[in-house]
């Protein structure tokens, strides 16, 4: 895992210090996605964030007629989780 590119991500939101940014990496699981894996499908509930460190995502839904609609895309540094149901504080 590229712990700089996260390290910079995570920096753009919250500042830490040495002991605690080595505490959160502790709480890091390192996931591989191969070319045609999903995430979260239509339909799952979403209980994680991800951190995209190499290659693209892409978000789409399904449209009526069944074709895909491509949303958005997640590419190195960017977090990735359920977007439509994040709730407004």
């Amino acid at each position: 895992m590229n712990s700089d590119l996260l390290r910079r991500a995570t920096e753009a939101i919250i500042s830490l210090n040495e002991v605690e940014w080595q505490l959160l990496l502790e709480l890091f699981e390192v996931k591989r996605l191969k070319k045609n894996d999903y995430f979260l499908k239509e339909g799952e509930v979403c209980t994680s964030i991800a951190f995209v460190n190499r290659g693209a995502m892409i978000y789409y839904k399904l449209q009526d007629s069944g074709n895909e609609a491509t949303t958005d895309f997640a590419f190195p540094g960017y977090w990735v989780t359920d977007n439509s149901n994040i709730q407004k504080l």
